[in-house]
């Protein structure tokens, strides 16, 4: 069953399916930083971008995604660009 966010489904990137890997982060743990996490920006985001901040197993992990599209049937889903372990602020 899929993950949602917003009722999208949520998808790594390559990228991201790294780093989540490296990190041992999981992709219900990504789920639980977009909703339960603090939004943060360092930088300008376009519109549809979302960066997300929360303490995992004593990492503090950040999440940004964009609104894309699944081109294979159209479907809006949300695409998970960075998975990264940050510092306190």
């Amino acid at each position: 069953m899929p993950l949602l966010y917003k009722g999208m489904e949520l998808r790594p990137s390559r990228t991201a399916d790294r780093e989540m890997v490296d990190l041992r982060i999981y992709l219900d743990d990504v789920q639980k930083v977009l909703e339960e996490g603090e939004a943060i920006s360092r930088s300008k985001r376009k519109i549809g971008t979302e960066e997300k901040v929360l303490r995992i197993r004593g990492q503090l992990i950040k999440v940004v995604v964009v609104e894309s599209i699944a081109y294979w049937n159209e479907e809006k889903v949300w695409l998970i660009t960075h998975v990264g372990e940050t510092s306190d602020r």
